[in-house]
């Protein structure tokens, strides 16, 4: 019999998973409020920009969405991080780590609208557009949920799974009764893209600076994609500044590496808390996405980070069909639990820890973050090993990362 998984939430997390699982034999049911389908033909679903490590493509090329999204994504060579007023610097360099690239830069709604137009072409998926999930029980038969439309109208339902990636204010979350730890980290992002007099060659820049850090993805055609982590009390600042000024601030806060920068679109921003779930599994429920861990901005390690637990979980579920196992049993659930944790918990703490360091400044601090990044610069092989985990090359690679089918032999 075909196992039923129903997926809440079908933004980039929740329309990964059913991707990667379209081509199994089960009935997938993704339930989101907005029609996306719609919304993205209407120009309707705004997203980041995603810079995606190394790993997030090759799993993007094994779901069979790559070849589409290449087309537009710009190739990540180098990546320059430095300080501020200080003389320490790291250089990273594609080549230097056996990959084409450190990773790529791609709009958020194009991978969507990938992904929707892949899932569109396998009838064992269902959407089911305007409705939220109202009612949730799960015990060791399965999970039983109830959904309700746009007009108050229920629909009762039993999957063998439920999938909660319906983000950081989770209701499948909320309904299992799973606590978070959370904490406010005082800081807004600011996101804007723009021109550059210079070219930007492929490079991207992390740029600690008083307080916060800026952040400077390469587009196409001398664009570059902006992120600005203020403390509230300067965000408020920033704020009120004019688009001509704002721009001329965030210049003289990268130097003259990118020349003159010119605004082309609007700036948006949003509050940045740390939001960790204290369970992910529960029988025949599992937790994905920001509905799990919503992470600090800085690394922009976020999506990645839920991408690598999406291909893993996916070749869970393969394999426990394949094998004539309760998909949504405790083993099975478990057996994916055990191998994410350690990538889970090195980057959550890793931009936890530098999310609060980059807010501290002293002499003392300065003067460690000066070393810091010289001994990155100077040490190769230190250098390597602290970008495996960042590309999402460290330990076991999923099968999708690995360029292999979900199910089978390495």
């Amino acid at each position: 019999m075909k196992p039923d998984i129903v997926i809440c939430g079908g933004g980039l997390v929740g329309a990964s998973l059913a991707a990667a699982l379209a081509s199994q034999r089960m009935r997938l049911t993704i339930v989101e409020p907005r029609d996306l389908i719609v919304a993205l033909t209407a120009d309707q679903v705004r997203l980041p920009t995603l810079a995606l490590s190394t790993s997030s493509q090759q799993i993007l090329q094994g779901i069979g969405i790559w070849s589409t999204l290449s087309k537009q994504a710009v190739p990540i060579a180098s990546l320059h991080i430095s300080h501020r007023g200080l003389f320490g610097r790291a250089c990273f360099h594609a080549d230097q780590h056996q990959v084409d690239a450190l990773g790529f830069v791609v709009p958020g709604k194009l991978v969507l609208r990938a992904l929707y137009d892949f899932l569109q072409q396998h009838d064992n998926v269902r959407f089911c557009f305007g409705a939220k999930l109202s009612q949730l029980q799960t015990d060791v038969t399965g999970a039983y949920y109830e959904l309700t439309d746009e007009h108050g109208q229920l629909q009762v339902g039993h999957a063998d799974l439920l999938v909660a990636a319906d983000g950081a204010q989770s209701s499948a979350r909320g309904l299992l009764g799973i606590r978070q730890h959370s904490h406010d980290y005082q800081q807004h992002a600011i996101v804007a893209h723009a021109a550059t007099d210079k070219p930007h060659q492929y490079t991207a820049y992390e740029r600690f600076i008083k307080g916060g850090a800026i952040a400077v993805l390469p587009l196409a055609k001398n664009q570059v994609a902006t992120i600005w982590v203020a403390p509230n009390a300067d965000f408020t600042r920033l704020q009120a500044l004019s688009d001509q000024a704002y721009a001329a601030l965030l210049q003289q806060q990268l130097g003259s590496r990118l020349g003159k920068l010119q605004l082309i679109t609007a700036r948006h921003n949003y509050p940045l808390r740390y939001q960790v779930s204290d369970e992910q599994i529960r029988p025949a429920a599992v937790l994905l996405g920001n509905a799990s861990h919503s992470l600090h901005p800085i690394a922009a390690q976020g999506f990645n980070l839920s991408l690598r637990d999406v291909a893993v979980l996916a070749e869970t579920i393969a394999s426990a069909q394949a094998l004539g196992d309760d998909v949504g049993s405790d083993a099975v659930l478990q057996r994916y639990l055990a191998a994410r944790q350690n990538d889970q918990r090195f980057i959550i703490r890793f931009t936890d820890l530098l999310s609060k360091w980059v807010h501290r400044s002293s002499p003392g601090f300065n003067l460690l973050m000066s070393a810091s990044l010289l001994l990155l610069d100077n040490f190769p092989a230190l250098r390597r090993q602290f970008a495996k985990p960042m590309l999402g090359l460290a330990g076991r690679l999923s099968r999708l990362a690995a360029g292999a089918p979900l199910v089978g032999e390495h």
